[in-house]
């Protein structure tokens, strides 16, 4: 995963009001799809704090390197205007990107998935909350390709290119369907990705009408000894437990048992991992299928609103609504995360952490609430995590988090090192709530050299040549590395210099635009330029938009190793 060198870590989301029963935000959401303005009406009445939508590639990348992210755009939008916090699962495979099925075809070329994730990530910065790695990979109707296929090239290449374009934003997965062999896929994945994941996902429906046997495949597993195991054990063998669980995919269809039962299967779930008194289990959300149901699918019928033009509210929807209402909720969110560029060893340095109360429960100092730190060795020294003495935190403010660190000592003329943390808020019972946070923290003797020169961004005519420059004083045997889109680049016919402090763009075309940064190795550690923009005119240079093409590495076949050790901080129709 990136070493990012001074950061400000999590998420910077706007401000949340009150919605119309949950209150700041909840741990609940709801599966909309591509929900029209009319949907989103529906799902503020409805309270819910998240919306999980897709994300489809093959929308917005119809054609290689032809965008359209009109739909969105305007999705994003209108639920920022609700007050709506957005989770985007992306994933299907356009025919284009693929020897296999379209939709569910293996990328035949790494750099296509980095490049639309990495762009994805880059334009919605800071609006999009959690991205999801595909949709249930675990089956054949979704994914074509094997579990080693969706770890290196979906899951692992995808969270990678995501960090490094929002370093903000979460990574969630792997989002696997409850059925044969998904212990396998989920315990391989939890030991080969911890790092990179923020939260883990997974789809659970009932077999029956039964709140109950969603609860006891989560928590106990089945009751014969060849039965798979409960998704707690397998969170435990794989050492997440303790770190964020969604369940981001579970439901009844009216059309099993009625209005009524799937009212009772919404409730009774609810009170199961939520309860009134404001005490939780290990399930830190909860989002279920779906919101609307589908008119070409009438025979599953798991809307808690019926078919288009009407949209007839069922019985489900005041269920969840005032169900999940009833709730008091602990929920945070992280702003920023300042520290220096570089800790000094056995010394203490202070650390400040800015932090929002996103739920409905005011945090008093003396009930204990702290801020945890956790990946750093077991030689730091890290002290503090409380609210400061006197000072209570009403919903929706944002209050300040010291964290007083100590990082151990170190012999003369050693590098300096980095550690990947995480952090999250607890209460006094040791129960973690809120959002996750992620970031970096280097520690050593060695100044850091800076940037004195920055690239400057600028228009080129097609077929013109241009350059970009660095200049990094007081460097010791600097390494250059050009970064494209946040992938390497490599010196080819439109390359030259990739490896300098100058790098020329010989003839400019679509496959030449977008985001540049000069990523340079010290023996003091790695610093990173100041991102700067290559557009044709007309462009608004803002960022990887409709112009701006495949990131280029032209030494890499498919198949080879990624750039993970990258050390940097037609138009379509909403459903119905």
């Amino acid at each position: 995963m990136s070493n990012r060198l001074l950061f400000v870590s999590c998420l910077a989301l706007v401000g949340w009001c009150l919605t119309a029963v949950f209150g700041f935000a909840s741990p609940f959401g709801i599966n909309a799809h591509l929900p029209s303005e009319r949907l989103l009406d529906e799902v503020a009445d409805l309270g819910v704090g998240w919306i999980r939508i897709d994300f489809l590639w093959s929308m917005v990348e119809p054609e290689q390197n032809i965008f359209d992210w009109a739909l969105i755009d305007e999705i994003v939008e209108g639920a920022e205007d609700r007050n709506l916090r957005i989770f985007a699962t992306i994933g299907d495979t356009p025919a284009w990107a693929t020897s296999g099925t379209a939709g569910r075809g293996v990328p035949t070329d790494l750099r296509d998935w980095w490049d639309v994730c990495y762009r994805a990530a880059r334009r919605y910065r800071g609006r999009v909350a959690v991205w999801g790695m595909w949709n249930e990979p675990n089956l054949s109707r979704f994914w074509q390709g094997t579990r080693e296929e969706y770890l290196d090239r979906i899951l692992l290449l995808g969270a990678d290119a995501i960090h490094e374009a929002d370093p903000m934003a979460l990574v969630a997965g792997p989002e696997l369907a409850h059925l044969d062999g998904w212990d396998g896929w989920l315990l391989e994945i939890l030991i080969e990705s911890a790092d990179e994941l923020d939260i883990v996902t997974h789809h659970v429906y009932p077999p029956g009408l039964f709140a109950s046997t969603v609860t006891r495949d989560l928590e106990e597993g089945g009751g014969y000894s060849w039965d798979p195991p409960a998704v707690k054990k397998v969170l435990m063998q794989g050492g997440w437990w303790g770190r964020p669980f969604w369940l981001t995919e579970t439901g009844l269809g009216s059309d099993a048992g009625g209005e009524f039962m799937q009212a009772v299967f919404y409730r009774t779930l609810i009170e199961d991992w939520f309860p009134i008194d404001g005490s939780k289990s290990w399930m830190d959300g909860l989002f279920f299928y779906q919101l609307a149901d589908d008119p070409n699918f009438t025979e599953k019928t798991f809307g808690v609103l019926g078919v288009p033009p009407d949209f007839v509210r069922k019985e489900a929807f005041d269920a969840y609504r005032i169900y999940g209402g009833r709730i008091s909720i602990d929920d945070a969110s992280f702003l920023a995360f300042e520290a220096p560029p570089l800790l000094e060893p056995a010394v203490e340095t202070t650390v400040v952490i800015r932090v929002r109360n996103e739920g409905n429960t005011t945090w008093f100092w003396e009930d204990g609430r702290k801020l945890v730190l956790t990946g750093l060795r077991f030689d730091w020294i890290v002290e503090g995590g409380q609210l400061p003495e006197g000072v209570d935190l009403a919903p929706g403010e944002i209050g300040e988090i010291e964290l007083v660190l100590r990082p151990p000592e170190v012999a003369p003329g050693l590098p300096n090192r980095w550690y990947q943390v995480g952090f999250r808020m607890m209460t006094q019972d040791g129960v973690a709530f809120g959002l996750p946070g992620r970031g970096s923290l280097g520690f050593g003797r060695r100044e850091l050299p800076e940037f004195t020169v920055n690239p400057l961004s600028g228009v080129v005519e097609e077929g013109g040549r241009t350059s970009l420059r660095v200049v990094l004083a007081d460097a010791v045997d600097p390494r250059y590395q050009w970064l494209q889109n946040g992938w390497p680049v490599e010196d080819g016919e439109l390359f030259e210099g990739a490896e300098t402090s100058r790098l020329i763009i010989r003839e400019a075309n679509y496959d030449s635009l977008g985001e540049y940064r000069s990523q340079v190795e010290t023996s003091a550690g790695t610093v990173v330029s100041e991102s700067a923009w290559v557009y044709f005119a007309g462009d608004d240079g803002n960022g990887p938009r409709e112009a701006g093409g495949r990131a280029s590495f032209v030494g890499k076949a498919p198949g080879d190793d990624y750039p993970s050790s990258i050390k940097t901080p037609g138009q379509a129709t909403a459903l119905w």
